[in-house]
């Protein structure tokens, strides 16, 4: 609490005569003044220059990281450029596994030659329409056989093994006596068609 004396002296105060302050105030004012000063500069000139400083660490720091992968990338490029060399051959020999349209009733005759190896009793083998999936198409069959489970599996295992590409599936198996069995089934084999050659065709 300020003394009666002091407050009395600051309800007299003249700047004409600051000399004659006490030293006490002088130095009061001085401080005020010096920590008001100091504030109003730290928010007109260090801060705004501070969150400037904090966004250029930001960028640097992202800009590394992106240094860092870049330079990784690149280190690694000779390995990438040897694996997709090994991806291309992988695709080219997959698609030289797919039938061409002239091939196709050859590969029809090969199923009919390997379901009566196998000992299938052969119904039907019926193609079906192409479905067109990007740059694949599809060449569905369906096949109706009778035979035992062994025959099935030795015939599934034949097709498999072909050297052309033929997928199964929508299987249905009805018995019909103890040793006998009805199998109706999708074969899918595929052709490789870029787009704009089929639409050509269209």
């Amino acid at each position: 609490m300020m003394s009666p004396d002091k407050n009395r002296l600051l309800k007299n105060l003249d700047f004409k005569y600051v000399g004659y302050w006490p030293e006490w105030l002088i130095y009061s004012i001085f401080g005020v003044s010096l920590l008001l000063v100091t504030g109003l500069g730290y928010f007109l000139f260090v801060a705004p220059q501070w969150t400037k400083l904090t966004k250029a660490e930001s960028a640097e720091v992202e800009l590394m990281e992106e240094f860092k992968v870049k330079s990784y990338k690149a280190a690694n490029l000779p390995v990438y450029e040897e694996q997709l060399v090994i991806v291309k051959e992988q695709l080219q020999n997959m698609l030289e596994k797919l039938p061409s349209s002239t091939e196709v009733p050859a590969l029809l005759d090969d199923v009919t030659r390997l379901g009566v190896g196998s000992g299938l009793k052969l119904a039907t083998i019926d193609l079906q329409n192409e479905q067109i999936r990007d740059d694949i198409v599809e060449l569905p069959f369906k096949i109706r056989a009778t035979g035992n489970y062994n025959e099935i599996a030795g015939f599934v295992s034949s097709v498999a093994a072909m050297p052309r590409i033929v997928t199964f599936h929508d299987y249905k198996l009805n018995p019909t006596d103890q040793r006998s069995i009805n199998v109706e089934l999708t074969a899918k084999t595929y052709r490789y068609e870029p787009k704009q050659k089929t639409e050509d065709k269209k």
